[in-house]
């Protein structure tokens, strides 16, 4: 019973002991954050760090739980993902990876900013032409915050991004205005009144060599208000008008009719009857 006594004497001899040295190293001058070592970001800036983690300098470095502080920072859209270290004896380096803006998607008046993945960075009421492409026609079915945009055609859209990247490094590049995603269709409008139609079947690199020859040789030619089609592979041909164009007078058409035989319908409605 003695010896029991002795053993447990000593255990919590030990842990007392250790708890002590843990309250004296908690409170240890030394390890008292005084640098907080940021990754360049401009959505995470020291301050914005501070205020979303309530982790302030002038407390010991191993008080805080750094999983819940990156937890925290990875909710915001634009980071991809965080890595926070405590660098001993009173330094956090906060490691970024950033998700960057890559195209715009107009819907209800508003501006989704995306990424290559389609996460929703931001929304916005307008937006400054840069290098991000804008994308029209899209048929926007969900979005969220931080989360992928849901569109009617997904796959056009990656179709998009990858056309995208590959005109940037040609000479078709400069001279491109919008981009139009309808039905499985690619639509490049120019600001030389010249469309351009890709299909998704086609292939990129090669039709984009082509495509470029055929818009030179228009060019020289003097020809205008035309559109290159390439819906197939290896297979190129251009039809006279642009594609929007006529597109936008089908709609007017339509509207037109639409209206007429609205404008009948009501005059039927309002048109007195005849006597029996």
């Amino acid at each position: 019973m003695k010896k029991l006594w002795q053993i447990f004497k000593g255990v919590l001899l030990s842990l007392v002991f250790i708890g002590v040295l843990l309250v004296r190293v908690l409170y240890m001058d030394t390890l008292m954050l005084d640098t907080l070592e940021i990754d360049v970001s401009e959505h995470i800036t020291e301050e914005f760090f501070i205020e979303a983690t309530e982790i302030t300098t002038y407390q010991n470095i191993l008080r805080y739980q750094l999983e819940e502080k990156e937890k925290i920072i990875r909710a915001h859209p634009y980071i991809q993902q965080v890595e926070i270290r405590r660098n001993f004896p009173n330094t956090l380096e906060i490691k970024l990876k950033e998700r960057k803006e890559y195209a715009i998607i107009p819907y209800n008046g508003n501006y989704l900013f995306v990424d290559r993945d389609l996460f929703l960075l931001r929304i916005s009421e307008s937006y400054l032409a840069g290098e991000a492409p804008v994308l029209r026609e899209i048929e926007v079915q969900e979005f969220s915050l931080g989360d992928p945009v849901i569109t009617d055609n997904d796959e056009l859209v990656r179709f998009t991004f990858n056309a995208y990247e590959a005109l940037s490094v040609s000479e078709l590049f400069p001279i491109i205005s919008e981009f139009y995603l309808i039905e499985d269709e690619l639509i490049i409008e120019t600001n030389e009144h010249i469309d351009i139609v890709f299909g998704m079947d086609i292939n990129l690199p090669y039709t984009i060599v082509a495509t470029l020859e055929v818009y030179e040789d228009l060019l020289k030619r003097n020809q205008r208000n035309v559109s290159i089609i390439s819906k197939y592979k290896d297979y190129i041909y251009v039809e006279p008008g642009t594609f929007m164009g006529k597109r936008q007078s089908n709609l007017d058409n339509e509207e037109a009719i639409s209206e007429e035989t609205e404008s009948e319908a009501t005059e039927e409605q309002e048109e007195p009857a005849g006597d029996d």
